[in-house]
């Protein structure tokens, strides 16, 4: 609303994330909830844990991830990209075992969705805590099942 331009392009950015990316979505939600519970971000965790149930990602394996575990659950492609989503969460370099898993599982054109994905919800993760975004009040019941 305050910025339609810069807004318009990070919405286009998200559609393409979303709906035109090569990654399962299983996997995408992974990663996304795996951002969110890095970066507490409550109002990421509150929308993408409701979207990750509906791709088969159980609620054990939401607890782990909220709690910044890998769940056990995993296959190892999905693993791999957990791997990625975490190096590029917590340090300034992707360690090399890491790159390779998840070049083995995505390619450099999966790498490259990944770290993109990566960015943007850790880009709106900081939007939604700048502009103080509150999760619904409806969805403390919700959070508290997943936590």
């Amino acid at each position: 609303l305050y910025s339609p331009a810069i807004g318009n392009a990070v919405q286009a950015l998200g559609a393409v994330l979303r709906f035109g990316g090569s990654l399962p979505a299983r996997t995408r939600e992974l990663v996304i909830c795996a951002v969110a519970a890095e970066l507490e971000s409550a109002y990421e965790w509150y929308a993408h844990s409701l979207v990750a149930t509906t791709v088969g990602i159980n609620g054990t394996e939401l607890k782990q991830l909220h709690e910044g575990d890998v769940p056990d659950t995993l296959s190892a492609d999905e693993s791999a990209a957990l791997g990625l989503t975490r190096s590029l969460l917590r340090g300034t370099a992707v360690d090399e075992d890491v790159h390779a898993a998840a070049l083995e599982h995505f390619g450099h054109g999966g790498i490259t969705e990944l770290s993109v994905l990566v960015g943007y919800y850790r880009l709106l993760a900081g939007i939604l805590a700048a502009g103080d975004v509150p999760v619904p009040a409806a969805a403390g019941e919700h959070l508290h099942q997943a936590t």
